[in-house]
């Protein structure tokens, strides 16, 4: 259930040879860092080759939020639960079996109230209580948050193809992964907690164990995902957009992770630096390495 859960939660591609099995570790051949390295630089000369569909400024044909609201979509006029958000990514979802291109846009004069509910579904979650045990925090709110993801994780998939059908921007996509990063940042350390006071002699420690190395694999693929992202030649405002996200999630994501895929993950971000030319950009990514922290050798 986890794979299924987080794996899908990543921008629009993955590195190419470099997915994650549930150990968060690279699969493959054990190559040395400078192999690994230089197969990221040359699927980040590919995304720059083939990238003209990212460049694509697609054409706002939402709905005003009313015939959202018409459809199913729960209303504007009060907070919406997870069972809300729910019911809206199932709505949507049949929306765009044929209408993709009718699906809620990011800061739209039609539609953009409709999609900040969509991109802001982790604000309506509950707060872990401190005095609680990590057991009693995860049978509280463990159903929330998974029910929040998986409704999340959904609007991903369906923006996500929506993308590569020119019939959403990247910013849609930009905007509903980095909810998805906030969610998993609030359920997986509490998960985590609870995994690590299992004792491996329980009955139940084998099961817990790979839930929580397929949750890893799961938290890889959303920052390699966010990686290939920057590495596309999308404007330099998305990818504004998603360093700003990135520093708000990826710290407490990357720790979560073993040692050397923390540190094959931050040589890819440094390695990308003196590709990105947009002085922002290229500032932005700095900062973001900085605040990471330095690449320690395998």
């Amino acid at each position: 259930m986890w794979r299924k859960n987080l794996g899908k939660t990543m921008l629009c591609s993955v590195l190419a040879g470099c997915s994650s099995d549930p150990s968060g570790r690279t699969t493959g051949d054990n190559r040395d860092a400078a192999d690994k390295v230089t197969d990221f630089l040359a699927g980040v000369r590919a995304g720059f080759e083939s990238g003209r569909l990212n460049a694509t400024v697609v054409p706002d044909r939402s709905l005003p939020v009313e015939q959202y609201v018409a459809l199913g979509v729960p209303p504007m006029d009060q907070p919406w639960s997870s069972s809300d958000l729910s019911v809206a990514a199932r709505v949507l979802a049949q929306l765009a079996e044929d209408k993709g291109d009718q699906l809620p846009r990011f800061a739209s004069a039609k539609s953009g109230e409709v999609f900040a509910r969509l991109s802001q579904a982790d604000e309506g979650s509950r707060v872990p209580q401190e005095n609680l045990s990590s057991a009693k925090q995860m049978a509280e709110l463990g159903p929330e948050y998974m029910e929040r993801l998986q409704a999340v994780n959904r609007l991903l998939e369906l923006y996500r193809r929506a993308y590569e059908r020119q019939q959403v921007g990247i910013t849609e996509v930009i905007e509903l992964a980095a909810t998805a990063s906030r969610v998993t940042a609030l359920l997986l350390p509490i998960f985590g907690r609870v995994f690590s006071a299992i004792d491996p002699d329980d009955p139940r420690y084998p099961a817990a164990r790979s839930g929580w190395e397929q949750a890893l694999g799961g938290v890889s693929k959303i920052l390699r995902g966010s990686i290939m992202t920057l590495s596309e030649p999308h404007a330099p405002d998305a990818k504004l957009r998603l360093l700003a996200h990135m520093r708000r999630t990826a710290p407490e994501l990357l720790r979560l992770l073993p040692d050397p895929e923390q540190a094959r993950l931050l040589e890819e971000l440094r390695s990308l630096v003196p590709q990105l030319q947009h002085p922002e950009v290229h500032r932005g990514l700095s900062d973001l390495v900085e605040l990471l922290g330095p690449v320690e050798p395998e």
